[in-house]
């Protein structure tokens, strides 16, 4: 009795029966295979939706009743009478406008005319005591109350710093007062006059410190 052989061929491939998958190329690419197509898959997306239009008739009716309701809740009738309220309440906002100008107008000439009158009664009241003081010229008055307004503050007023200047510059009265316990000089021949400092001089003086 033969004995039962197996017989392999080198290069063949098993396939199991009644399948659906499609053979593989064997390694070395057989052109009689065809590889499996890829399938793309499907949109599911609903199709977008058309733009609604309307009609121009339609969009006035839309802007009418939009322009009703603006008119309604202003509290006026129709386009002219909103019109005509502002060009009212514009008018109004300008006629306060021109007053308030007005009255800042007449607070600064108020202001200014104060400030003029104080200054005045500022000089008069330096003159009145520079005179007091002993100045008499009227260049050593412009001198003494010019030097008097730098030692003014909330302290010294006016009058002291007057008193002040002819203290610390007794020149500008014209006269040098002789320091006391000091005897006075004599002459013996002609007159001697004691000669008074020029207006260049006594500011010479009065700043030399």
């Amino acid at each position: 009795m033969l004995k039962p052989f197996r017989l392999q061929v080198k290069g063949m491939q098993f396939f199991s029966e009644g399948g659906d998958n499609p053979p593989a190329a064997p390694e070395g690419g057989d052109p009689s295979v065809t590889p499996p197509e890829t399938v793309p898959p499907v949109n599911q997306e609903p199709p977008a939706q058309q733009p609604t239009t309307f009609t121009q008739e339609q969009m006035d009716n839309a802007k009418k009743e939009q322009e009703a309701a603006l008119l309604k809740k202003l509290g006026v009738e129709d386009l002219n009478q909103l019109k005509e309220t502002l060009k009212v309440w514009n008018e109004h906002q300008e006629s306060l406008k021109t007053d308030q100008q007005k009255r800042d107008e007449k607070l600064t000439t108020f202001e200014t005319q104060l400030q003029e009158k104080n200054e005045s009664l500022f000089n008069l009241q330096a003159e009145n005591a520079a005179i007091k003081s002993g100045i008499t010229e009227e260049k050593n008055l412009s001198a003494v109350i010019t030097l008097a307004k730098t030692k003014v503050s909330d302290d010294v007023d006016i009058t002291k710093a007057i008193e002040m200047v002819v203290e610390e510059f007794p020149h500008f009265k014209g006269v040098v007062e002789e320091p006391q316990g000091n005897p006075k000089p004599t002459f013996t021949t002609g007159q001697h006059q004691k000669k008074t400092p020029s207006l260049a001089e006594q500011w010479a003086e009065a700043f030399k410190n």
